[in-house]
């Protein structure tokens, strides 16, 4: 199991929509290999390296740091908002 780390600006959707947010890092946390869930993508551009998990119409964009087993979820945003 990987450890989260959560941005500042991931941490914001804690209070705003409280069930939201549970839902999508319990989402996270059940995975054992991020990398290798089937709604995982790595991104291009300008965020090539990060990684983003879809969870119904949302977005975690996350950077995983697997040697030290942790996930730094730097965004939790609306699928269109999320690029």
């Amino acid at each position: 199991m990987m450890n989260l780390l959560l941005a500042q600006t991931a941490q914001q959707h804690q209070t705003r929509r409280s069930s939201l947010f549970l839902w999508v890092l319990r989402e996270l946390e059940t995975i054992d290999a991020p990398l290798l869930h089937p709604n995982v993508r790595a991104l291009t551009g300008k965020l090539q390296g990060d990684f983003r998990l879809r969870v119904g119409k949302w977005r975690i964009l996350f950077t995983p740091h697997i040697e030290k087993k942790i996930i730094y979820v730097f965004a939790i945003v609306p699928r269109g908002g999320a690029y």
